[in-house]
């Protein structure tokens, strides 16, 4: 994970000297993906706070039922603590549901954003009249630095949310 940025800065460095200015569109979807990223991971964060605590009131509420169960047999409260118990319940799936949601999404994202960097470059390339073609020793070395860039943004955004659901679980300890 330390050799992220050097590969990021190499490669971007690279991706400058080959496809001149044309490379700052390339630039500008890494920015975009890692804005989008980050408050999709925020969310998750968000949403990971709420099941937390959706959960506990959840385990409050069933503790208390367990110890108590003497006098919900006696009083044939066993249906009101179960609907307690279940409307808690409903509570935290919902909030998984969205934390699923916000997953589904960012994956799509991290599968989209690094194809349509070198997509976006080389447009901006032929657009701009850099050159009225995109010749095969340049599309080829450039798609090779394309997709080393690609693989840190796979790995960056899923490890910053896993990082982001340890620290709302530590809080909790």
């Amino acid at each position: 994970m330390c050799q992220v940025p050097i590969i990021i800065v190499l490669c971007f460095t690279f991706l400058f000297i080959y496809l001149s200015y044309a490379f700052f569109a390339g630039l500008g979807v890494f920015a975009i993906a890692f804005v989008v990223n980050t408050i999709i991971g925020s969310y998750i964060k968000t949403s990971q706070i709420k099941v937390m605590k959706a959960k506990d009131q959840r385990m409050t509420e069933t503790t208390q039922s367990l110890n108590n169960i003497k006098f919900l047999k006696l009083y044939s409260w066993q249906d009101l603590f179960e609907g307690r118990i279940q409307e808690k319940r409903a509570i935290e799936l919902a909030a998984i549901a969205k934390i699923m949601y916000a997953t589904c999404l960012l994956i799509a994202f991290i599968y989209f954003f690094p194809n349509l960097m070198p997509a976006a470059s080389f447009t901006t390339y032929i657009g701009f009249n850099m050159q009225p073609y995109l010749d095969l020793p340049t599309a080829t070395t450039c798609l090779i630095f394309f997709g080393m860039v690609s693989q840190p943004m796979f790995r960056v955004p899923m490890a910053v949310t896993s990082f982001l659901q340890l620290m709302v679980s530590m809080k909790r300890v």
